[in-house]
């Protein structure tokens, strides 16, 4: 794993170009201008980033997030009480109900003006399942024949939460 150097920044991307893990902040303080700067631009460079080790309070997580843009709203789902911005989701051991969100989605996308970005912190993680994956659209289009970038470019599609948050 090659590891680049931005003042106190280091980025670390992964093996497979898509994603990667920076260290050298502290999330739980004010990020200095240029370190925000360099963690936006290697956001921008690998689309998903993560910081691990940072055990954030709700209180960092929101001061980080704000650092990154204004908080987004969910029309459907309530916040955690006294954290407006906050969402909390939470599974028990022995559920069987299907785990809100457990398909591919794109959270909030359906929005007309959808947030820059979701931030997650894990708190507790089952030692088998509760996954979060991403995929990378941009490189799923770039390997498309030409043919199929023929075929589905003319297609229009419109995400709606109707499905997902409706009562049926």
């Amino acid at each position: 794993m090659s590891v680049s150097q931005t003042r106190r920044v280091r980025v670390a991307p992964e093996a497979s170009g898509f994603g990667a893990r920076i260290t050298g902040v502290d999330l739980s303080q004010p990020l200095d201008p240029r370190d925000l700067e360099d963690v936006r631009a290697a956001w921008a460079r690998h689309s998903v980033v993560c910081f691990p080790g940072q055990p954030l309070s709700l209180d960092a997580l929101e001061a980080f997030t704000l650092q990154i843009g204004p908080f987004g709203k969910d029309p459907y789902i309530e916040p955690m009480p006294g954290r407006p911005n906050v969402l909390e989701l939470r599974r028990q051991p022995d559920e069987k109900a299907s785990n809100f969100g457990a398909g591919w989605h794109s959270d909030w996308s359906f929005l007309e003006t959808p947030p820059a970005a979701t931030l997650l912190r894990a708190q507790t993680i089952p030692p088998v399942g509760g996954d979060t994956l991403f995929v990378d659209a941009s490189r799923a289009w770039d390997a498309l024949s030409d043919a199929m970038k023929a075929v589905v470019a003319p297609l229009q599609a419109v995400h709606s939460a109707r499905q997902s948050y409706g009562t049926k």
